[in-house]
């Protein structure tokens, strides 16, 4: 038999009703056999099935892949931008040398310290993203033209995260984008927590020697984010209901 640590995130937690457990499988099993017992225990999850990914020691896997004793497997629901909670991982120093910055962290983000981390007497652009948070009408899947109650708004969204993770992707997705877009340099901070109407939750910086590529970069990085880096975020309304967003439904 083999030992494997299994951890759910967002709205997977939610249905199974935990953030982690151990289980044991028959030695040479595979990720679809983990995923069938899984499935069969929640059947919340399994109602999901066909939007969620699983990661084994931290990169997505097929369900093809043979566990081994000790591996962690994180069930993955579709991601929706945003950060884990916990202690804050500070951005470096500028002098460190290194061309890419990735952090998370719990204080408001700085966009000024973020384009000084990319500067470089070798830059003749430097572009800048900043995500905040917007203000919505209509409770959880309404919207202010009639569906839901268009008095309740947001008040704040709560971000989380599949911490480890979600550093090694944004890290891997800068280094593409400088790699594809020929930038010198490249940062992207993501905010953790609850954050009220008007915060930044995420920012990117990237620098480069024009302005086409610095805005090219910039976007790819954003974009790429949002799409493999294992974030979710919760709505918190004036109702008092929170409800976690479901990407796969907006379009």
């Amino acid at each position: 038999m083999i030992s494997i640590s299994v951890r759910y995130f967002g709205p997977s937690a939610d249905a199974a009703g935990r953030e982690q457990e151990e289980r044991s499988l028959p030695a040479g099993s595979t990720l679809a056999a983990l995923s069938e017992a899984i499935y069969g225990e929640y059947p919340g999850l399994r109602k999901a099935a066909r939007s969620i990914r699983f990661a084994v020691n931290q990169e997505y896997a097929s369900e093809d892949v043979a566990l081994s004793d000790g591996d962690e497997v994180a069930v993955i629901p579709p991601v929706a931008g945003g950060a884990p909670g916990g202690a804050d991982t500070p951005v470096p120093d500028s002098a460190s040398g290194d061309p890419v910055h990735v952090a998370l962290q719990e204080a408001p983000i700085d966009p000024a310290a973020l384009e000084r981390l990319v500067a470089s007497h070798e830059a003749g652009a430097i572009a800048t993203f900043l995500g905040t948070v917007r203000a919505e009408h209509g409770g959880p899947g309404g919207d202010a033209s009639g569906k839901g109650d268009a008095d309740d708004q947001l008040l704040a969204l709560e971000y989380t995260a599949y911490g480890e993770m979600a550093l090694k992707k944004m890290r891997a997705i800068c280094e593409a984008a400088r790699v594809k877009h020929d930038l010198i340099a490249v940062a992207a901070v993501h905010r953790t927590g609850r954050l009220a109407l008007g915060e930044a939750s995420i920012a990117v910086a990237v620098s480069s020697g024009h302005r086409a590529e610095a805005f090219a970069g910039c976007r790819y990085v954003i974009d790429t984010l949002k799409v493999e880096v294992p974030i979710w975020k919760k709505e918190h309304w004036s109702s008092g209901e929170t409800s976690w967003v479901d990407p796969t439904a907006q379009e």
